[in-house]
């Protein structure tokens, strides 16, 4: 008896019944061990499998031996653990048939921009077209800039704030104005003394970098100007947005870009699903009301599928409808819209449990699971967003 394939369909009484009623041998995935809080009874014994890994094996359990147990070991038996128990091996599941984004070598992830003090370098439209207009060579290092709270479901509300990019290495006196302009926070800009202990000391992390340049390194700066999948990294749900205006990021973002644009637009229509969101809203841990922060360890563990070209064209019509509702929502608030962006948003879902060849009893898993944090399974038009 397997309990990786099939067993929630089992009722727990039915269970109950089989385990009290037979002697037989159970193969357990390794995670599935997390639900034993306790030494079990059990002779655990490890064996090969066809790929050299390991498997646990439970051999020869007489389980009316385990009565008292069955009474002691509640943990073992109650239904929320076997909930819990079949969500891993469901997640398990989707992983193993799948490839994870951190193997994929055309895929590449990585944080916005750390400038140790945003008061200097982002600015706003007023003093970006006032730094140009002393100097237009200024413009070259002038770079429109996103922060979490601007990246909404499907879409990106731009704020109209602008990033100074004095990346390592700029040689600052081809830009005299941008100069004499962050010199008025030099001191909250110098790098800190290594090793301080003065609280009070004004400046920035102790780094090699000049008191004129963005902390970060700035490394793969150029990767901004690609096309590039964008998203906050904190809020209740992944909001993922395709970008295509060469926006830069601030640290409270995250950016996957693709040397393949088709295969990076397939992805970003499978991160909009409600299977992505149901695998990181069960394996990442809440901060408290203001939801999920979606580290790169995170995002780099999603399980993607890679579709053949009818699906891929599929999922990736169905997420510019989905894009077109929204926009659409944006100029009026409408409940036909809304009604419209349910429908595409459920038959892009649809493609996706089609892709990843989940079954019914599996899907309704996912859907109970997220009306349970009070998420809706086909939308989520009204999910706030925190930064």
């Amino acid at each position: 008896m397997y309990l990786v394939d099939g067993e929630y369909k089992l009722t727990l009484d039915e269970k109950k019944r089989i385990l009290k009623a037979h002697r037989f041998g159970v193969v357990l995935e390794p995670l599935s061990l997390d639900i034993i809080h306790d030494p079990p009874p059990w002779d655990v014994q490890e064996q090969p499998t066809v790929d050299n890994t390991s498997q646990k094996v439970f051999r020869n359990v007489m389980l009316h031996s385990l009565r008292s147990d069955i009474k002691h070991q509640e943990k073992l038996l109650t239904s929320e653990n076997w909930e819990n128990f079949n969500h891993k091996n469901l997640i398990m599941k989707i992983k193993t048939q799948s490839q994870l984004l951190k193997n994929m070598d055309i895929i590449h992830i990585n944080r916005g921009i750390v400038t140790g003090y945003n008061k200097a370098f982002v600015i706003d439209e007023d003093t970006k077209n006032q730094l140009i207009h002393d100097d237009p060579k200024n413009a070259e290092i002038i770079k429109p800039v996103l922060h979490g709270s601007d990246i909404k479901d499907h879409r990106i509300n731009f704020s109209n704030n602008y990033l100074i990019f004095t990346r390592h290495g700029i040689n600052i006196s081809e830009y005299p104005v941008i100069e004499k302009y962050l010199s008025k926070y030099k001191k909250n800009l110098q790098p800190k003394s290594k090793n301080t202990r003065n609280k009070r000391q004004k400046g920035r992390s102790h780094r090699k970098y000049k008191w004129y340049e963005i902390q970060s390194t700035g490394l793969f700066y150029k990767d901004f100007e690609k096309p590039k999948i964008v998203y906050p990294t904190i809020a209740h749900h992944l909001m993922s947005v395709f970008d295509t205006n060469q926006y830069y990021l601030l640290d409270s973002c995250f950016m996957i870009t693709c040397d393949d644009d088709k295969m990076l637009k397939v992805i970003d229509a499978i991160l909009s699903s409600e299977l992505i969101n149901y695998i990181l809203q069960s394996s990442i841990e809440h901060i408290n009301n203001r939801g999920l922060r979606f580290n790169k360890k995170y995002i780099e563990h999603i399980p993607i599928r890679n579709p053949n070209k009818k699906i891929a064209e599929k999922l990736v019509n169905q997420k510019q409808k989905i894009i077109k509702g929204y926009e659409k929502l944006d100029e009026n608030l409408d409940m036909d819209v809304i009604r419209q962006i349910q429908k595409d948003e459920n038959i892009l879902n649809e493609l996706v449990y089609e892709l990843y060849e989940l079954q019914e009893p599996e899907i309704k898993l996912i859907k109970d699971y997220l009306a349970e944090l009070n998420i809706k399974a086909n939308t989520n038009l009204i999910t706030p967003h925190v930064e």
